[in-house]
This record gives C-alpha cells, structure tokens and sequence, in this order.
C-alpha cells in the first residue's frame, strides 16, 4: 500500500490546529500536532516527511537556538515556517535552516503546497491534481485597476502558478480572466506566495476561495 505524507505540525494555537487538522486529515495526512519546539523534537524521531512550524516569537534567539536543535535530531526533513509578518521570511533566510510560506492563505493552498514540497516514489496524495499549461490571463486587482497580461504556468481546482514580468504585492486580491475558444473563466483568488524564477519572471502562488470556476477551466484544458 502507498505511504501517505507524514506531517509534524508545530502550533501553539488551538483554533489554528483545529483547521489545519480538519483540512490535512480530509486529505489523507497523517497528522502529529505538538504545541512547542521542545514537545517536537520528543517527536521528531518518528520518521516525518515534514515540519510544519508556525513563527510566533522570531525575535526570540532562544526560540532559533531550539529550532537548530530540531533540525540537527532529523537533518534530512524539511521544515516549513509560516507567519504573517513579512520580516520573518529575512529571518528564516538568515538562519538557513528552512522554507518560508506567507500567511494569510487558505487550508486548500497550504495542503497543495505541502504536497509539493515532499515528492518521493509511492507516496499517495489525495490533493488537487494540477495541469501544467500555459496560458495567457488578463489580471487585475479586484476590484480595481488592471495590471496587464501574464501567464498562467499550471493550475489546479485550489489555485494557480502564474508568471508575471513585473512584481506585485504579497496578500493581494486578483481577477484573473483566461479566454479559451468562445469560453471566458473568471477566477478569483489571493497571492500567497511568491519567488522569482532564474529568467528574472516573478513567480506567484495563487489560492482560491471557490474552487469552481478553476474546475471548469480544468475540464476545458483536458477536453
């Protein structure tokens, strides 16, 4: 039977868990929860695919000190930090020790971002399936201003890749309209992550709030 990813999430929050955990275990994870960096690494040995840590004190030296520690029991596992202050990312840069994920974003984008991040033979995700493409969109802010054409790279019904020429602010709102044929697919949806690709494009995460429109555009694409 195919192995199922293996998630250590460490969240002192009990709301945030609750969500996390109602997402991830609707998807097939197999979910550890620890409330502190000295409960996880009681854990950690456990054979984990990944780490998922929410930044709360990152001004704190002793709470990266702890982190240092973390990574050295399983050097090989991936940690993943999120928060939603926009300095912390400069602070997981500079420390080294793992991949940084803005927030806000939806359970639906952190899920197909975990599955991502973790490709091994065998594993079985039950997570959107994405379709590579490329495709032409009209973007805007919602709402608001137009801010020309981009390219969608892949998309799947929780959000999209797209590629753009100049760079936009994280947490922005976004219309972004595809033509295809006689069809016209409008979706909506927030930036959640961003990086540049090696030809200088930016490259942004895309989630959406309603999966539907996204949907659509799939059977389009496969059809």
């Amino acid at each position: 039977m195919p192995d199922v990813l293996k998630i250590l999430m460490v969240e002192p929050f009990p709301i945030v868990r609750q969500v996390l955990e109602e997402q991830m275990e609707a998807m097939d994870f197999a979910l550890t929860e620890a409330t502190s960096t000295e409960h996880a690494k009681s854990l950690i040995q456990a054979s984990f695919d990944l780490v998922l840590f929410h930044i709360t004190q990152a001004d704190e030296p002793h709470e990266w000190a702890e982190l240092r520690e973390l990574k050295a029991c399983e050097p090989t596992v991936p940690l993943v930090f999120w928060s939603n202050n926009p300095d912390d990312e400069q602070l997981v840069k500079k420390v080294g020790i793992g991949t940084f994920m803005h927030v806000p974003f939806s359970p639906h984008f952190i899920t197909q971002s975990l599955c991502s991040m973790v490709k091994r033979p065998g594993m079985q995700f039950r997570a959107s399936k994405r379709i590579h493409c490329n495709l032409k969109a009209e973007v805007k802010v919602a709402g608001g201003q137009g801010i020309g054409s981009h390219q969608i790279l892949d998309v799947s019904s929780s959000g999209l890749l797209l590629a753009a020429a100049s760079e936009l602010p994280m947490q922005t709102r976004l219309e972004i309209e595809v033509l295809r044929g006689n069809k016209s697919f409008r979706l909506i949806g927030d930036i959640v992550s961003a990086r540049q690709a090696k030809d200088g494009r930016h490259l942004y995460g895309i989630s959406f709030d309603d999966d539907a429109p996204a949907r659509k555009l799939m059977a389009q694409l496969k059809s």
